[in-house]
């Protein structure tokens, strides 16, 4: 049986930096098992939204912290889990690139678990992945992706005001909101998600999941769980 989705403290904290926490948790629940994260994330993601220097609107990013929190698993890894992730970390600085303690034990316990996917809001520990565990083919999720789910099932509005508004959270985000345009289509803005997405996928090989959005990750479960 599937574990279900690991999130990232960014992609957590980004989502609901754009008021979009309830939307991350719906889509990246299965079934009845709701999504997890590490359990010590409750505490450094509140940290990080008090102490945040670019959040616009930090209340309302707590009050959708807080509602996440209270619907998510919490994971607690294993020794072996946290000497597989020391692993990790040293094969990623060793090729000069960036995989914290926290991404690094998410990832590993993605493998040991058999969850889904991890859901990631961090580009740097995407292509941290790709060298170091390639091995995870189309396990992992960006935010571009949830973004693009979120606006296929919800709608673009309000989601573009708060990206807008957020403008300093996610650059590239915000550049595929078109941002400096007064009026845009939600078509535009999943061109640009996809575009971006296209970028990401020529710099991480097979890691991320094939769709432009989430959902795939549920597929290729499946079809793996089906070739089995």
């Amino acid at each position: 049986m599937s574990d279900g989705f690991y999130l990232d403290n960014d992609v957590v904290l980004k989502t609901c930096s754009y008021g979009a926490g309830a939307e991350l948790v719906e889509l990246s629940t299965t079934g009845d098992l709701a999504p997890a994260i590490l359990a010590l994330a409750r505490f450094t993601l509140r940290s990080r939204v008090e102490r945040s220097r670019v959040l616009v609107d930090a209340q309302n990013a707590s009050a959708q912290l807080d509602a996440v929190l209270a619907q998510v698993r919490f994971l607690e890894p294993t020794p072996e889990e946290v000497d597989i992730a020391a692993d990790f970390e040293a094969a990623a600085t060793e090729a000069n690139l960036s995989f914290d303690a926290g991404e690094s034990q998410l990832v590993a316990m993605l493998g040991a678990r058999g969850a889904v996917a991890l859901v990631s809001g961090d580009k740097r520990a995407a292509k941290a992945m790709s060298v170091v565990v390639p091995e995870l083919e189309r396990r992992l999720v960006c935010l571009e992706q949830v973004l693009h789910s979120i606006i296929a099932r919800f709608g673009l509005e309000p989601l573009r005001s708060s990206v807008c508004r957020e403008k300093a959270s996610d650059r590239a985000v915000t550049n595929c909101f078109q941002c400096s345009s007064q009026q845009v289509e939600a078509p535009s803005v999943l061109q640009g998600l996809e575009s971006y997405l296209r970028s990401l996928r020529s710099e991480t090989g097979r890691l991320l999941v094939k769709s432009a959005g989430m959902s795939g990750a549920e597929v290729a479960q499946e079809d793996s769980v089906g070739s089995t």
